[in-house]
């Protein structure tokens, strides 16, 4: 995990990305399983309102917000449906539809997707004080939702991406992604090249999805120095992170955050 690091603090345990921390400009990080009060296979930071009752998912809130320092009350959550839609924020923190991203100029808002084997990442301009949160399954991926994030980032703050730093969370790894050649076939129509893909028994393939995003980033104009994956698959280590896989969908959903910290 180069570049980033682990953070306790009241049994909430967060991941954080070394290179969004020292832009200075915001708060964010990645959740685990730990510090929650969620119970049973969800144990213990399940942030997926759609999977327990209000009251619990509320207390989870409640305690990532006091570790970590979010403005609780503005949260902007996606309704994630696997597409590539980006969307800014709401200053009131209704529901956004169907939408697998997020995007603000504005402090005091922050943005949370959910993961548990997709990619969460997140995007920082330090010169426009902007960001933007992203869910990349396969699907989002292939339909290229970063670089869509990154275009939305331009077109609506004025961002250079050659300014912009991606933090890339714990998600399903190249050891564990194994996909049919339907996906292998939607990645070639999609541009994407075939060594993103390494062929094992029964028919099936590999997928590397951190590799994909690191090419959709880069491609969008992003400089690879400011490109930075966590490296962590979510099924080889399903103690610490839900994994939809290694659990048979039996699991909660983590959170990708990130909120600007201060006025601009």
């Amino acid at each position: 995990m180069d570049g980033f690091h682990m953070k306790e603090r009241d049994g909430v345990v967060t991941l954080h990305c070394d290179a969004l921390d020292a832009l200075g400009f915001t708060r964010h990080c990645f959740t685990t399983r730990r510090g929650g009060v969620s119970r049973g296979y969800l144990a213990s930071m399940n942030l997926a309102y759609s999977r327990e009752d209000k009251e619990t998912v509320d207390e989870n809130y409640r305690r990532l917000a006091a570790a970590e320092g979010f403005t609780l009350r503005a949260v902007s959550r996606t309704r994630q449906v696997h597409g590539a839609r980006i969307l800014p924020a709401p200053q009131d923190p209704a529901d956004t539809g169907g939408v697998d991203g997020l995007v603000t100029d504005k402090a005091g808002v922050p943005l949370a997707v959910f993961t548990a084997d997709c990619a969460g990442i997140l995007l920082a301009d330090p010169r426009t004080k902007s960001v933007g949160a992203v869910h990349s399954g396969w699907r989002g991926t292939a339909a290229r939702i970063c670089a869509a994030a990154v275009k939305q980032m331009r077109l609506l703050y004025g961002s250079d991406p050659e300014d912009i730093v991606a933090a890339v969370g714990p998600s399903i790894g190249p050891c564990c992604f194994e996909v049919g050649g339907d996906v292998k076939d939607a990645f070639a129509a999609a541009g994407f090249p075939a060594g993103l893909f390494s062929e094992v028994p029964g028919g099936k393939y590999h997928l590397d999805l951190w590799r994909a995003v690191r090419q959709t980033l880069t491609d969008a104009g992003l400089r690879a120095e400011n490109i930075h994956i966590c490296g962590e698959c979510t099924v080889c280590h399903s103690d610490l992170y839900y994994s939809h896989r290694a659990t048979a969908g039996r699991r909660g959903n983590m959170a990708a955050m990130i909120e600007i910290g201060g006025t601009k």
